[in-house]
């Protein structure tokens, strides 16, 4: 694995071969997720936009790489509260 310093790309490769891309914002939480066969494939989307709650790292929402979106609300305890899934012919409810 290759070190980087936040907000820089992270690079893991796994013993098949695969690499995973993570991508990071400057307090070093993922932001996106992505991966590939090998290290001349074409990269994937697993998951991008990811938002986090104000000051934490509670994930807000998410763009899976199906093209769904996922969005999550928290009680005052920081536990999850509702979580739903939609995609771009519906909206969130």
């Amino acid at each position: 694995m290759r070190k980087s310093r936040f907000s820089e790309a992270q690079i893991m490769g796994v013993p098949s071969g695969r690499q995973v891309l993570y991508t990071r914002d400057t307090m070093g939480r993922i932001t996106a997720v992505q991966s590939r066969k090998v290290s001349t494939g074409p990269w994937s989307n697993i998951a991008s936009s990811i938002l986090y709650q104000p000051m934490s790292r509670l994930v807000q929402s998410f763009t899976a790489g199906n093209g769904l979106s996922n969005w999550n609300t928290y009680t005052s305890d920081f536990e999850l509260d509702l979580s739903g899934v939609y995609d771009a012919m519906s909206s969130p409810s």
